[in-house]
């Protein structure tokens, strides 16, 4: 009589913490499908032993991303790109949460541009270690920088129209000179893979998950910034993610589905023409996304005033 497949069991919050690094360690080296997944090696990068590592593979063997066969070890069953599926079937760690919180108060101006630790520990009432971890992966986004002591400063915020007009243009400048750089050469894979995980996030059934959008949004644009060959664009627009971070994750939930859609449609455009090796009309397509996006960023934002149309 075959065994029945035992229920999914919920992970803690320190086994969903490493069941993510994996993941993104196994994208980071475009792992493919069926290539063995080595314990030691993780376990020495995420310098944690092996009891975990295998731990956390047991849970990505559960949710049938990896294999286990006695005489091989854990392979890669299917790929783990940016798809939702893990987001949805991990519990969030207390660190996310305290970040998303920090994120959002931020955003709606709770928090001054400049803090100390000891006022956050008071706010949120978790500990100074607590913070200063979240504070610590806000500085490697580009959203905080820390200052002399125990204070941190936000980055600025597209908080005018002004700034909002500003920031499209310069990405419009810097997206397009991307694709027309002579170098500028996408790998088959990577837009293959980045095409599928647009397709699938569109197809997708329910509302959008915050996380998961940001993740897949952020990864087209600096996916393109970093096929040019020229790391002072990628560094660019990974700025100018950071910027839009702090306000879009804040009024992500007021966004209509049918807007990221339409921003799932373009990237696809866009991906469709480089694949092509039209990158003339991928600028021009380009040009257009970032121009309607940043016409109706105002809009999107409550509180935020919107220019007058001549």
């Amino acid at each position: 009589m075959a065994k029945r497949k035992a229920a999914l069991r919920p992970p803690s919050a320190l086994h969903a913490n490493l069941v993510r690094e994996i993941v993104l360690s196994l994208n980071r080296a475009r792992t493919p499908v069926g290539a063995p997944i080595r314990e030691p090696p993780l376990a020495k990068a995420l310098a944690v032993s092996r009891t975990p590592v295998r731990s956390a593979l047991r849970v990505l063997e559960q949710m049938g991303f990896v294999r286990f066969e006695a005489r091989r070890g854990f392979t890669l069953a299917r790929s783990v790109e940016t798809n939702g599926a893990i987001d949805r079937l991990l519990p969030r760690s207390p660190d996310e949460m305290l970040q998303e919180a920090i994120i959002a108060d931020r955003a709606a101006s709770k928090l001054a541009a400049s803090v100390s630790e000891a006022e956050l520990v008071a706010r949120y009432r978790v500990s100074r270690g607590a913070v200063r971890r979240v504070m610590m992966t806000l500085r490697g986004d580009g959203i905080a920088q820390r200052l002399p002591g125990y204070g941190w400063r936000f980055s600025e915020m597209l908080d005018s129209p002004q700034a909002i007009r500003e920031s499209y243009e310069f990405r419009i400048a810097v997206e397009c000179a991307a694709l027309g750089q002579p170098g500028f050469s996408a790998p088959p894979d990577e837009l293959d893979e980045l095409r599928k995980a647009h397709e699938v996030l569109l197809n997708a059934p329910g509302r959008f998950e915050p996380r998961i959008w940001f993740s897949i949004n952020s990864r087209f644009h600096e996916a393109i910034a970093s096929w040019s060959g020229n790391r002072f664009l990628l560094d660019a627009i990974r700025r100018q993610n950071a910027l839009r971070k702090l306000d879009e994750y804040h009024w992500f939930r007021d966004l209509e589905p049918e807007s990221i859609r339409r921003s799932l449609d373009d990237h696809i455009a866009i991906l469709a023409a480089i694949a092509e090796g039209e990158t003339e009309w991928a600028a021009s397509l380009m040009k257009r996304h970032l121009e309607l996006h940043g016409r109706d960023y105002p809009a999107r934002v409550p509180g935020l005033p919107v220019p007058n149309e001549s």
